[in-house]
């Protein structure tokens, strides 16, 4: 398993060789910032620990849904805010009860869309979690798919492209469990 080397800034691969990460860093940094579906490779879910990543990258749609959400509730708010106070000024007598209706209505709308809310994220979460878990092994400094790749006596996969050696067969086992 890979283990990052915090001072230099590099991973040890699976036969302790010191491998300078390429595009792990950088295409995870493009990732967080887009909110692509698509954008990260099997590697870098592996490197990033798994449900921690997923949440951190899920960060940027949650935003954007409690944008939307939270204007919803607002258009809501000043219509049913709207509707009585012009129904207000045709019922002669005690307005209190309009004023009580607008109120349980905001009241409702706000809780469902924070229950709403809430689920939704899980199913995101779930959905995205096991589409990581399915992933193929990659190797984790390059990105290079290692499927197909015949391993060596000690049990190790050398990546073509950048020389680092994995574990391929338990390299998902981790995020699968």
């Amino acid at each position: 398993m890979a283990r990052q080397i915090w001072i230099s800034g590099k991973y040890e691969d699976d036969r302790g060789k010191r491998q300078k990460p390429r595009e792990v860093e950088a295409a995870f940094r493009s990732f967080v910032l887009s909110s692509g579906r698509d954008g990260l490779s099997p590697a870098q879910a592996y490197v990033c620990s798994g449900r921690r990543l997923i949440q951190r990258t899920m960060w940027g749609r949650r935003m954007q849904k409690f944008f939307w959400l939270s204007l919803v509730v607002v258009i809501v708010s000043l219509s049913a805010l709207i509707c009585a106070l012009g129904v207000e000024e045709h019922v002669n007598g005690n307005t209190a009860w309009w004023q009580m209706a607008m109120a349980v209505c905001v009241a409702i709308v706000l809780i469902t869309s924070v229950l709403l809310s809430s689920r939704i994220d899980r199913w995101q979460l779930r959905r995205e979690f096991a589409r990581f878990t399915k992933a193929e092994p990659a190797c984790l400094v390059c990105g290079y798919e290692l499927v197909g790749l015949a391993a060596e006596h000690d049990g190790c996969t050398v990546c073509p492209e950048c020389g680092g050696a994995w574990r391929v067969e338990g390299m998902f086992a981790e995020l699968r469990t």
